[in-house]
């Protein structure tokens, strides 16, 4: 799927709002140490790596319908680990790599900024390395028990240094409050794994938890976002399966199409939209930063003008996607444009539409896919397999809900 066609129209229905990749890669690390189950974590090609990653290190699981149960842990050794571009299931199999000792080959894509990071924080702790074109050769084990969080790391790295406490005697990580890392640590508290709050993190308690203690992945509230707007723009749309104790900092996407506009409303444990007027307003990229698509693709299909600030404080990924969208945007005939740091966008009640792409970033994907329900004309979406990566029933839910694609 490298492109894909969206045409102008009205969605309306039901659907159910995709496993939250964030929760449920977590879970399987957590759980594959634990030796316990999850429950939903789908099939996303992010999940698929990481449960191909964890199988290369030793681990072994049984599929039972939905529930993934591990009967072994993985453990040192030699081995060639696949993650393609899924830099989440990479960072997160590398912390655990490191967390275990032994050597191993990682095959990724991953922009040379990020590896820079990673980089650099093997050497401050004293990993033998090295890079040849995609591939990233490690051997050790992280020997120190206060790992300081400094520099450009990917911040995956840090949750998933998180999760591989467990395997690292008596260690800790420094580094800021984050809402990944409040994530992590409630998944992991689940299996029983608790750990000590910012700014110095440890494992404190290894608490028993019935051999069947499974965690169960709620729907991925950032992604129910898209299909919310796609409802505010242009009909009615109901998202099934969010959790309404889930911690996932996504979760505040929701929250802010249900505070800023008057077409959101809980009904018999759904969440639905209905078109309604969306007035801009301005936002704080930082608040915000994995929602920046979406509130692009919000604002852009609005009423007014709006400032999106301190874009240029986002890191890494998020900083990439919102470069990528304001591009993308501006070649589907929105008024958008950078002015330093901040985002200044002018509503329009139609874009033009035509062709963009998604710079490799699921959400642009999507943030154009609900854009082109109030376009003139179709837009076609290049790199539209983005999406695979964390929704990979994306566009066939969409045209679910009344979209031509093609």
């Amino acid at each position: 799927m490298s492109q894909v066609t969206v045409y102008p129209g009205q969605a309306n229905g039901v659907i159910a709002a995709p496993p939250s990749v964030g929760e449920g890669l977590r879970a399987l690390v957590t759980a594959a140490l634990t030796q316990k189950s999850v429950h939903g974590a789908g099939g996303s090609a992010d999940v698929l790596t990481m449960l191909g990653g964890l199988k290369a290190l030793g681990a072994a699981c049984r599929q039972e319908g939905e529930t993934i149960v591990f009967y072994r842990p993985p453990a040192p050794c030699e081995a060639r680990i696949g993650c393609g571009r899924s830099r989440d299931a990479f960072c997160f199999l590398l912390a655990l790599c490191l967390g275990m000792g032994g050597r191993y080959t990682f095959v990724v894509e991953a922009p040379d900024k990020e590896m820079a990071g990673i980089q650099l924080f093997l050497k401050q702790q004293e990993i033998d390395y090295s890079v040849s074109g995609t591939r990233l050769y490690i051997c050790g084990k992280i020997k120190s028990k206060k790992i300081e969080i400094s520099g450009n790391i990917m911040p995956e790295l840090v949750s998933g240094l998180l999760l591989a406490l467990p395997l690292m005697d008596g260690a800790a990580v420094r580094a800021p409050d984050d809402a990944y890392l409040r994530l992590t640590r409630d998944i992991m508290a689940r299996y029983g794994q608790i750990i000590s709050p910012a700014p110095e993190y440890s494992l404190t308690e290894r608490r028993d938890v019935p051999i069947d203690c499974g965690c169960r992945i709620g729907g991925d509230c950032g992604i129910a976002s898209y299909y919310l707007l796609a409802g505010l723009m242009s009909g009615r749309v109901g998202v099934t399966g969010l959790l309404y104790d889930s911690v996932q900092p996504e979760r505040r996407a929701v929250a802010l199409l249900k505070e800023k506009t008057s077409g959101i409303e809980d009904l018999n444990g759904a969440v639905f939209a209905k078109k309604s007027r969306i007035a801009c307003f301005d936002a704080d990229a930082q608040e915000f930063a994995a929602a920046v698509p979406m509130l692009i693709a919000m604002f852009c299909g609005g009423s007014g003008k709006c400032v999106i600030k301190n874009a240029d404080k986002l890191q890494n990924r998020d900083k990439a996607a919102v470069t990528g969208a304001v591009r993308a945007f501006g070649g589907i005939g929105a008024d958008i444009a950078r002015h330093g740091g901040d985002i200044a966008i002018e509503g329009r009640k139609k874009l033009f539409g035509g062709a963009s792409g998604s710079f490799g970033d699921a959400r642009i994907a999507m943030a154009l896919a609900v854009a082109a329900l109030r376009c003139e004309t179709a837009v076609t979406i290049d790199d539209a397999g983005a999406v695979s990566a964390v929704a990979p029933d994306f566009f066939r839910k969409l045209s679910a809900l009344g979209i031509l694609i093609q």
